[in-house]
């Protein structure tokens, strides 16, 4: 089952290429919206997890999660990891900003 996660900065839909392709061989994708965590006052990383989770919701629950992350969106794959609302496998980075091992990451260069 694959949870693929956009940059909070672009449309959901930039992750339908793939989606369609795992349909195609027939594993179950969702791409949760992240376009209105940024609505109200940060942090925003609270409302990324609970989307991520609630599309997490919508899959078998049977069957294992893979989390993809694209662009922006792999700055959050830590703690989409550790809040979890059920156990992921494995995290693919697609073009994706990775978050520094050992400091906080900070979403923009300053």
């Amino acid at each position: 089952m694959f949870v693929l996660v956009h940059s909070p900065s672009v449309d959901p839909l930039t992750g339908g290429p793939v989606a369609d392709a795992r349909a195609v061989r027939q594993h179950e994708s969702v791409i949760p919206s992240l376009l209105d965590v940024a609505d109200a006052d940060p942090p925003f990383w609270p409302r990324v997890v609970n989307a991520v989770n609630a599309a997490m919701s919508r899959l078998d629950q049977g069957q294992f999660v893979l989390l993809v992350a694209h662009s922006n969106a792999g700055l959050f794959m830590p703690l989409l990891v550790t809040h979890a609302v059920r156990p992921v496998r494995c995290c693919l980075f697609v073009f994706a900003a990775p978050p520094a091992r050992a400091r906080q990451t900070p979403a923009a260069p300053t």
